[in-house]
Formats: structure tokens, sequence, C-alpha cells
């Protein structure tokens, strides 16, 4: 069942005032509840996924830091990668904590100010990608081109510097891309609850 159905009878059940006919609106809640945590599974997953990614990384850009300890230039944009990784795993962390804080025993306003939290870290997240990439790109060039191949892209700066200015014009397709195409489920998970509150109020 689709939200925009479960809407219709949410706003239909309030004009038809025998018991014997009004819906449950507890059970109501827990299917639409239901409903909701299953829209926004690509989120859970999503999140899951970079978690693993990121302790993979972190673990390798661990051992690097420490294998480049007195490599002062090789250490920094290593250290750079792992401050990266830790805001990663905690934005990861917070989104599925609000996605499992999500239930029919909750207020709906409760769920709406976590639905928001929850649209307004991936609008931060995408703002952020115009600093992230033009700012990580060179460091993981840097980082693994020495890990992997033993280089030093220092001695290319002129190479190094073209690359971080060819990644703010890929920083800002990017994005551009993800605003054109945001996530239209919990859009509509929103505007889904903002509709049962506004019905609560009357």
């Amino acid at each position: 069942m689709e939200l925009h159905e479960l809407t219709n009878i949410w706003n239909g059940t309030d004009n038809k005032m025998e018991s014997s006919l009004r819906i449950n609106k507890v059970l109501f809640m827990e299917v639409s509840i239901n409903q909701i945590k299953s829209d926004l599974k690509s989120l859970r997953w999503t999140s899951y996924f970079e978690i693993i990614i990121n302790v993979m990384f972190l673990s390798f850009i661990l051992n690097f830091s420490i294998s480049q300890f007195s490599e002062i230039k090789f250490l920094i944009p290593a250290l750079l990668l792992i401050a990266f990784t830790f805001y990663s795993m905690f934005f990861s962390v917070k989104k599925l904590s609000l996605h499992y804080g999500i239930n029919a025993q909750t207020p709906v306003m409760v769920t709406q100010k976590k639905l928001e939290k929850l649209k307004l870290m991936e609008i931060r997240e995408r703002q952020m990608l115009y600093i992230l990439i033009p700012m990580l790109s060179p460091t993981f060039l840097i980082v693994g081109a020495k890990a992997f191949l033993g280089f030093d892209l220092y001695h290319y700066m002129n190479w190094l510097i073209a690359q971080t200015a060819a990644s703010v014009v890929i920083a800002i397709i990017i994005v551009f891309i993800l605003n054109k195409f945001p996530d239209k489920k919990l859009q509509q998970t929103i505007s889904f609850l903002n509709e049962i509150a506004e019905s609560e109020k009357e």
C-alpha cells in the first residue's frame, strides 16, 4: 500500500462516526510506519554500506599513518583522510539512529522531526561536497600513489594543482545532479506525516 492511499484512509475515518466503521488508528500508524521504514530502506542499507567501507578504509589509512609517521608531508594528508572517515561514519550512524528511532509508539510530531533531521543531513552532506571533493581529491592521490606505487606526487605539484582545480568542477556537477534528483521517498514520507499531523489537529 502506498502512502497516498494510507492518507486517504486516514482522512476518511473521521467522516464515519459509527464505531463499527472507524479504523483503529493505532493499527493504522503501525502500518504507516512500516511503510515509511520500507520506503526508506535504501537509506538504511546505504548507511550500512558506508560504515563497512569506512571501517575497512580506516584500517588501511591508520596503518599508512603509522608507517609514514616521520614523513610529515604524507602524514598530514593521511590525518585529513582519517578525520573525514570518522566524520562520514558519524553521519552514517546518526542516520541509522534516526531511522531505527521511528516507530508507531512515537508521537507523529517526534517522527516528523526525525525525518526532517534526515532531510537536513542529506542537504548538508550535499553542500559539504563542495569542500570535501576538492580537499580530498589531492589527499587521496598523494596517499594512494605513495601507498600502492611508492610514488611521491609532490614532485609533480603542477599536475596535482590541476587535478585539484578539476575536482572543483566535478564537485559542482555532482552537487547539481544530486540537487536535481533528491530523495523523493524521504520527501513523500515527510508530506504524508504532515497531513496526518494536520488531521489530528482538526
